[in-house]
């Protein structure tokens, strides 16, 4: 990274619960990225690009090649966030964003409706560990039929969310949550 970047660039690797300066703790895995004095948000974009084009190349470790993966989250300052504490925040949220998209070397810069969807995802984690204690989960059962016979071969059990509020909740929301968490 730091071939990649500027001489006035700060990159610092948080690492074992470690606190940087007056930052928020970060996990493991995740790399802070200060850019300073950028004259265009737009040379951010081009940044990005060079950090991508090196993970292209294989990392060599004990003989063994490897490809990294970078998912990012950008925030820019005064606009996300006047402080460090809300501009990490609001990275991490955009970086949360990337994970979820396909592929690799993924980017979102932070927008306040991925604050939203990361709020609602919190919310609805949350609502989901409740849905196990009350017993809101509900199983369907879906034949498998021959459609040349019309006989019954199996049955498909389906997991549904019944919500005392929310309804039923759409598996598409539910599911991929209930997998990650």
């Amino acid at each position: 990274l730091k071939k990649v970047l500027r001489r006035t660039d700060t990159v610092t690797l948080n690492e074992d619960n470690e606190l940087l300066f007056s930052m928020s703790q970060l996990g493991r895995s995740e790399i802070v990225i200060l850019l300073t004095d950028l004259k265009q948000s737009e040379i951010v974009t081009s940044i990005l690009q060079r950090i991508f084009s090196v993970n292209n190349e294989p990392v060599e470790v004990e003989g063994n090649e490897f490809y990294l993966n970078s998912n990012i989250g950008v925030s820019l300052y005064p606009f996300d966030g006047e402080d460090a504490d809300t501009l990490i925040r609001n990275a991490s949220s955009a970086m949360r964003e990337a994970k979820q998209s396909m592929g690799r070397n993924s980017f979102r810069f932070y927008a306040d409706d991925i604050n939203q969807r990361s709020k609602k995802q919190i919310h609805l984690e949350a609502e989901l560990h409740r849905a196990v204690e009350r017993e809101e989960l509900i199983i369907y059962y879906q034949p498998k039929v021959d459609l040349k016979s019309g006989c019954i071969l199996g049955m498909e059990a389906l997991l549904r969310w019944q919500h005392p509020h929310m309804g039923l909740v759409p598996p598409n929301d539910f599911i991929p949550l209930a997998e990650q968490t």
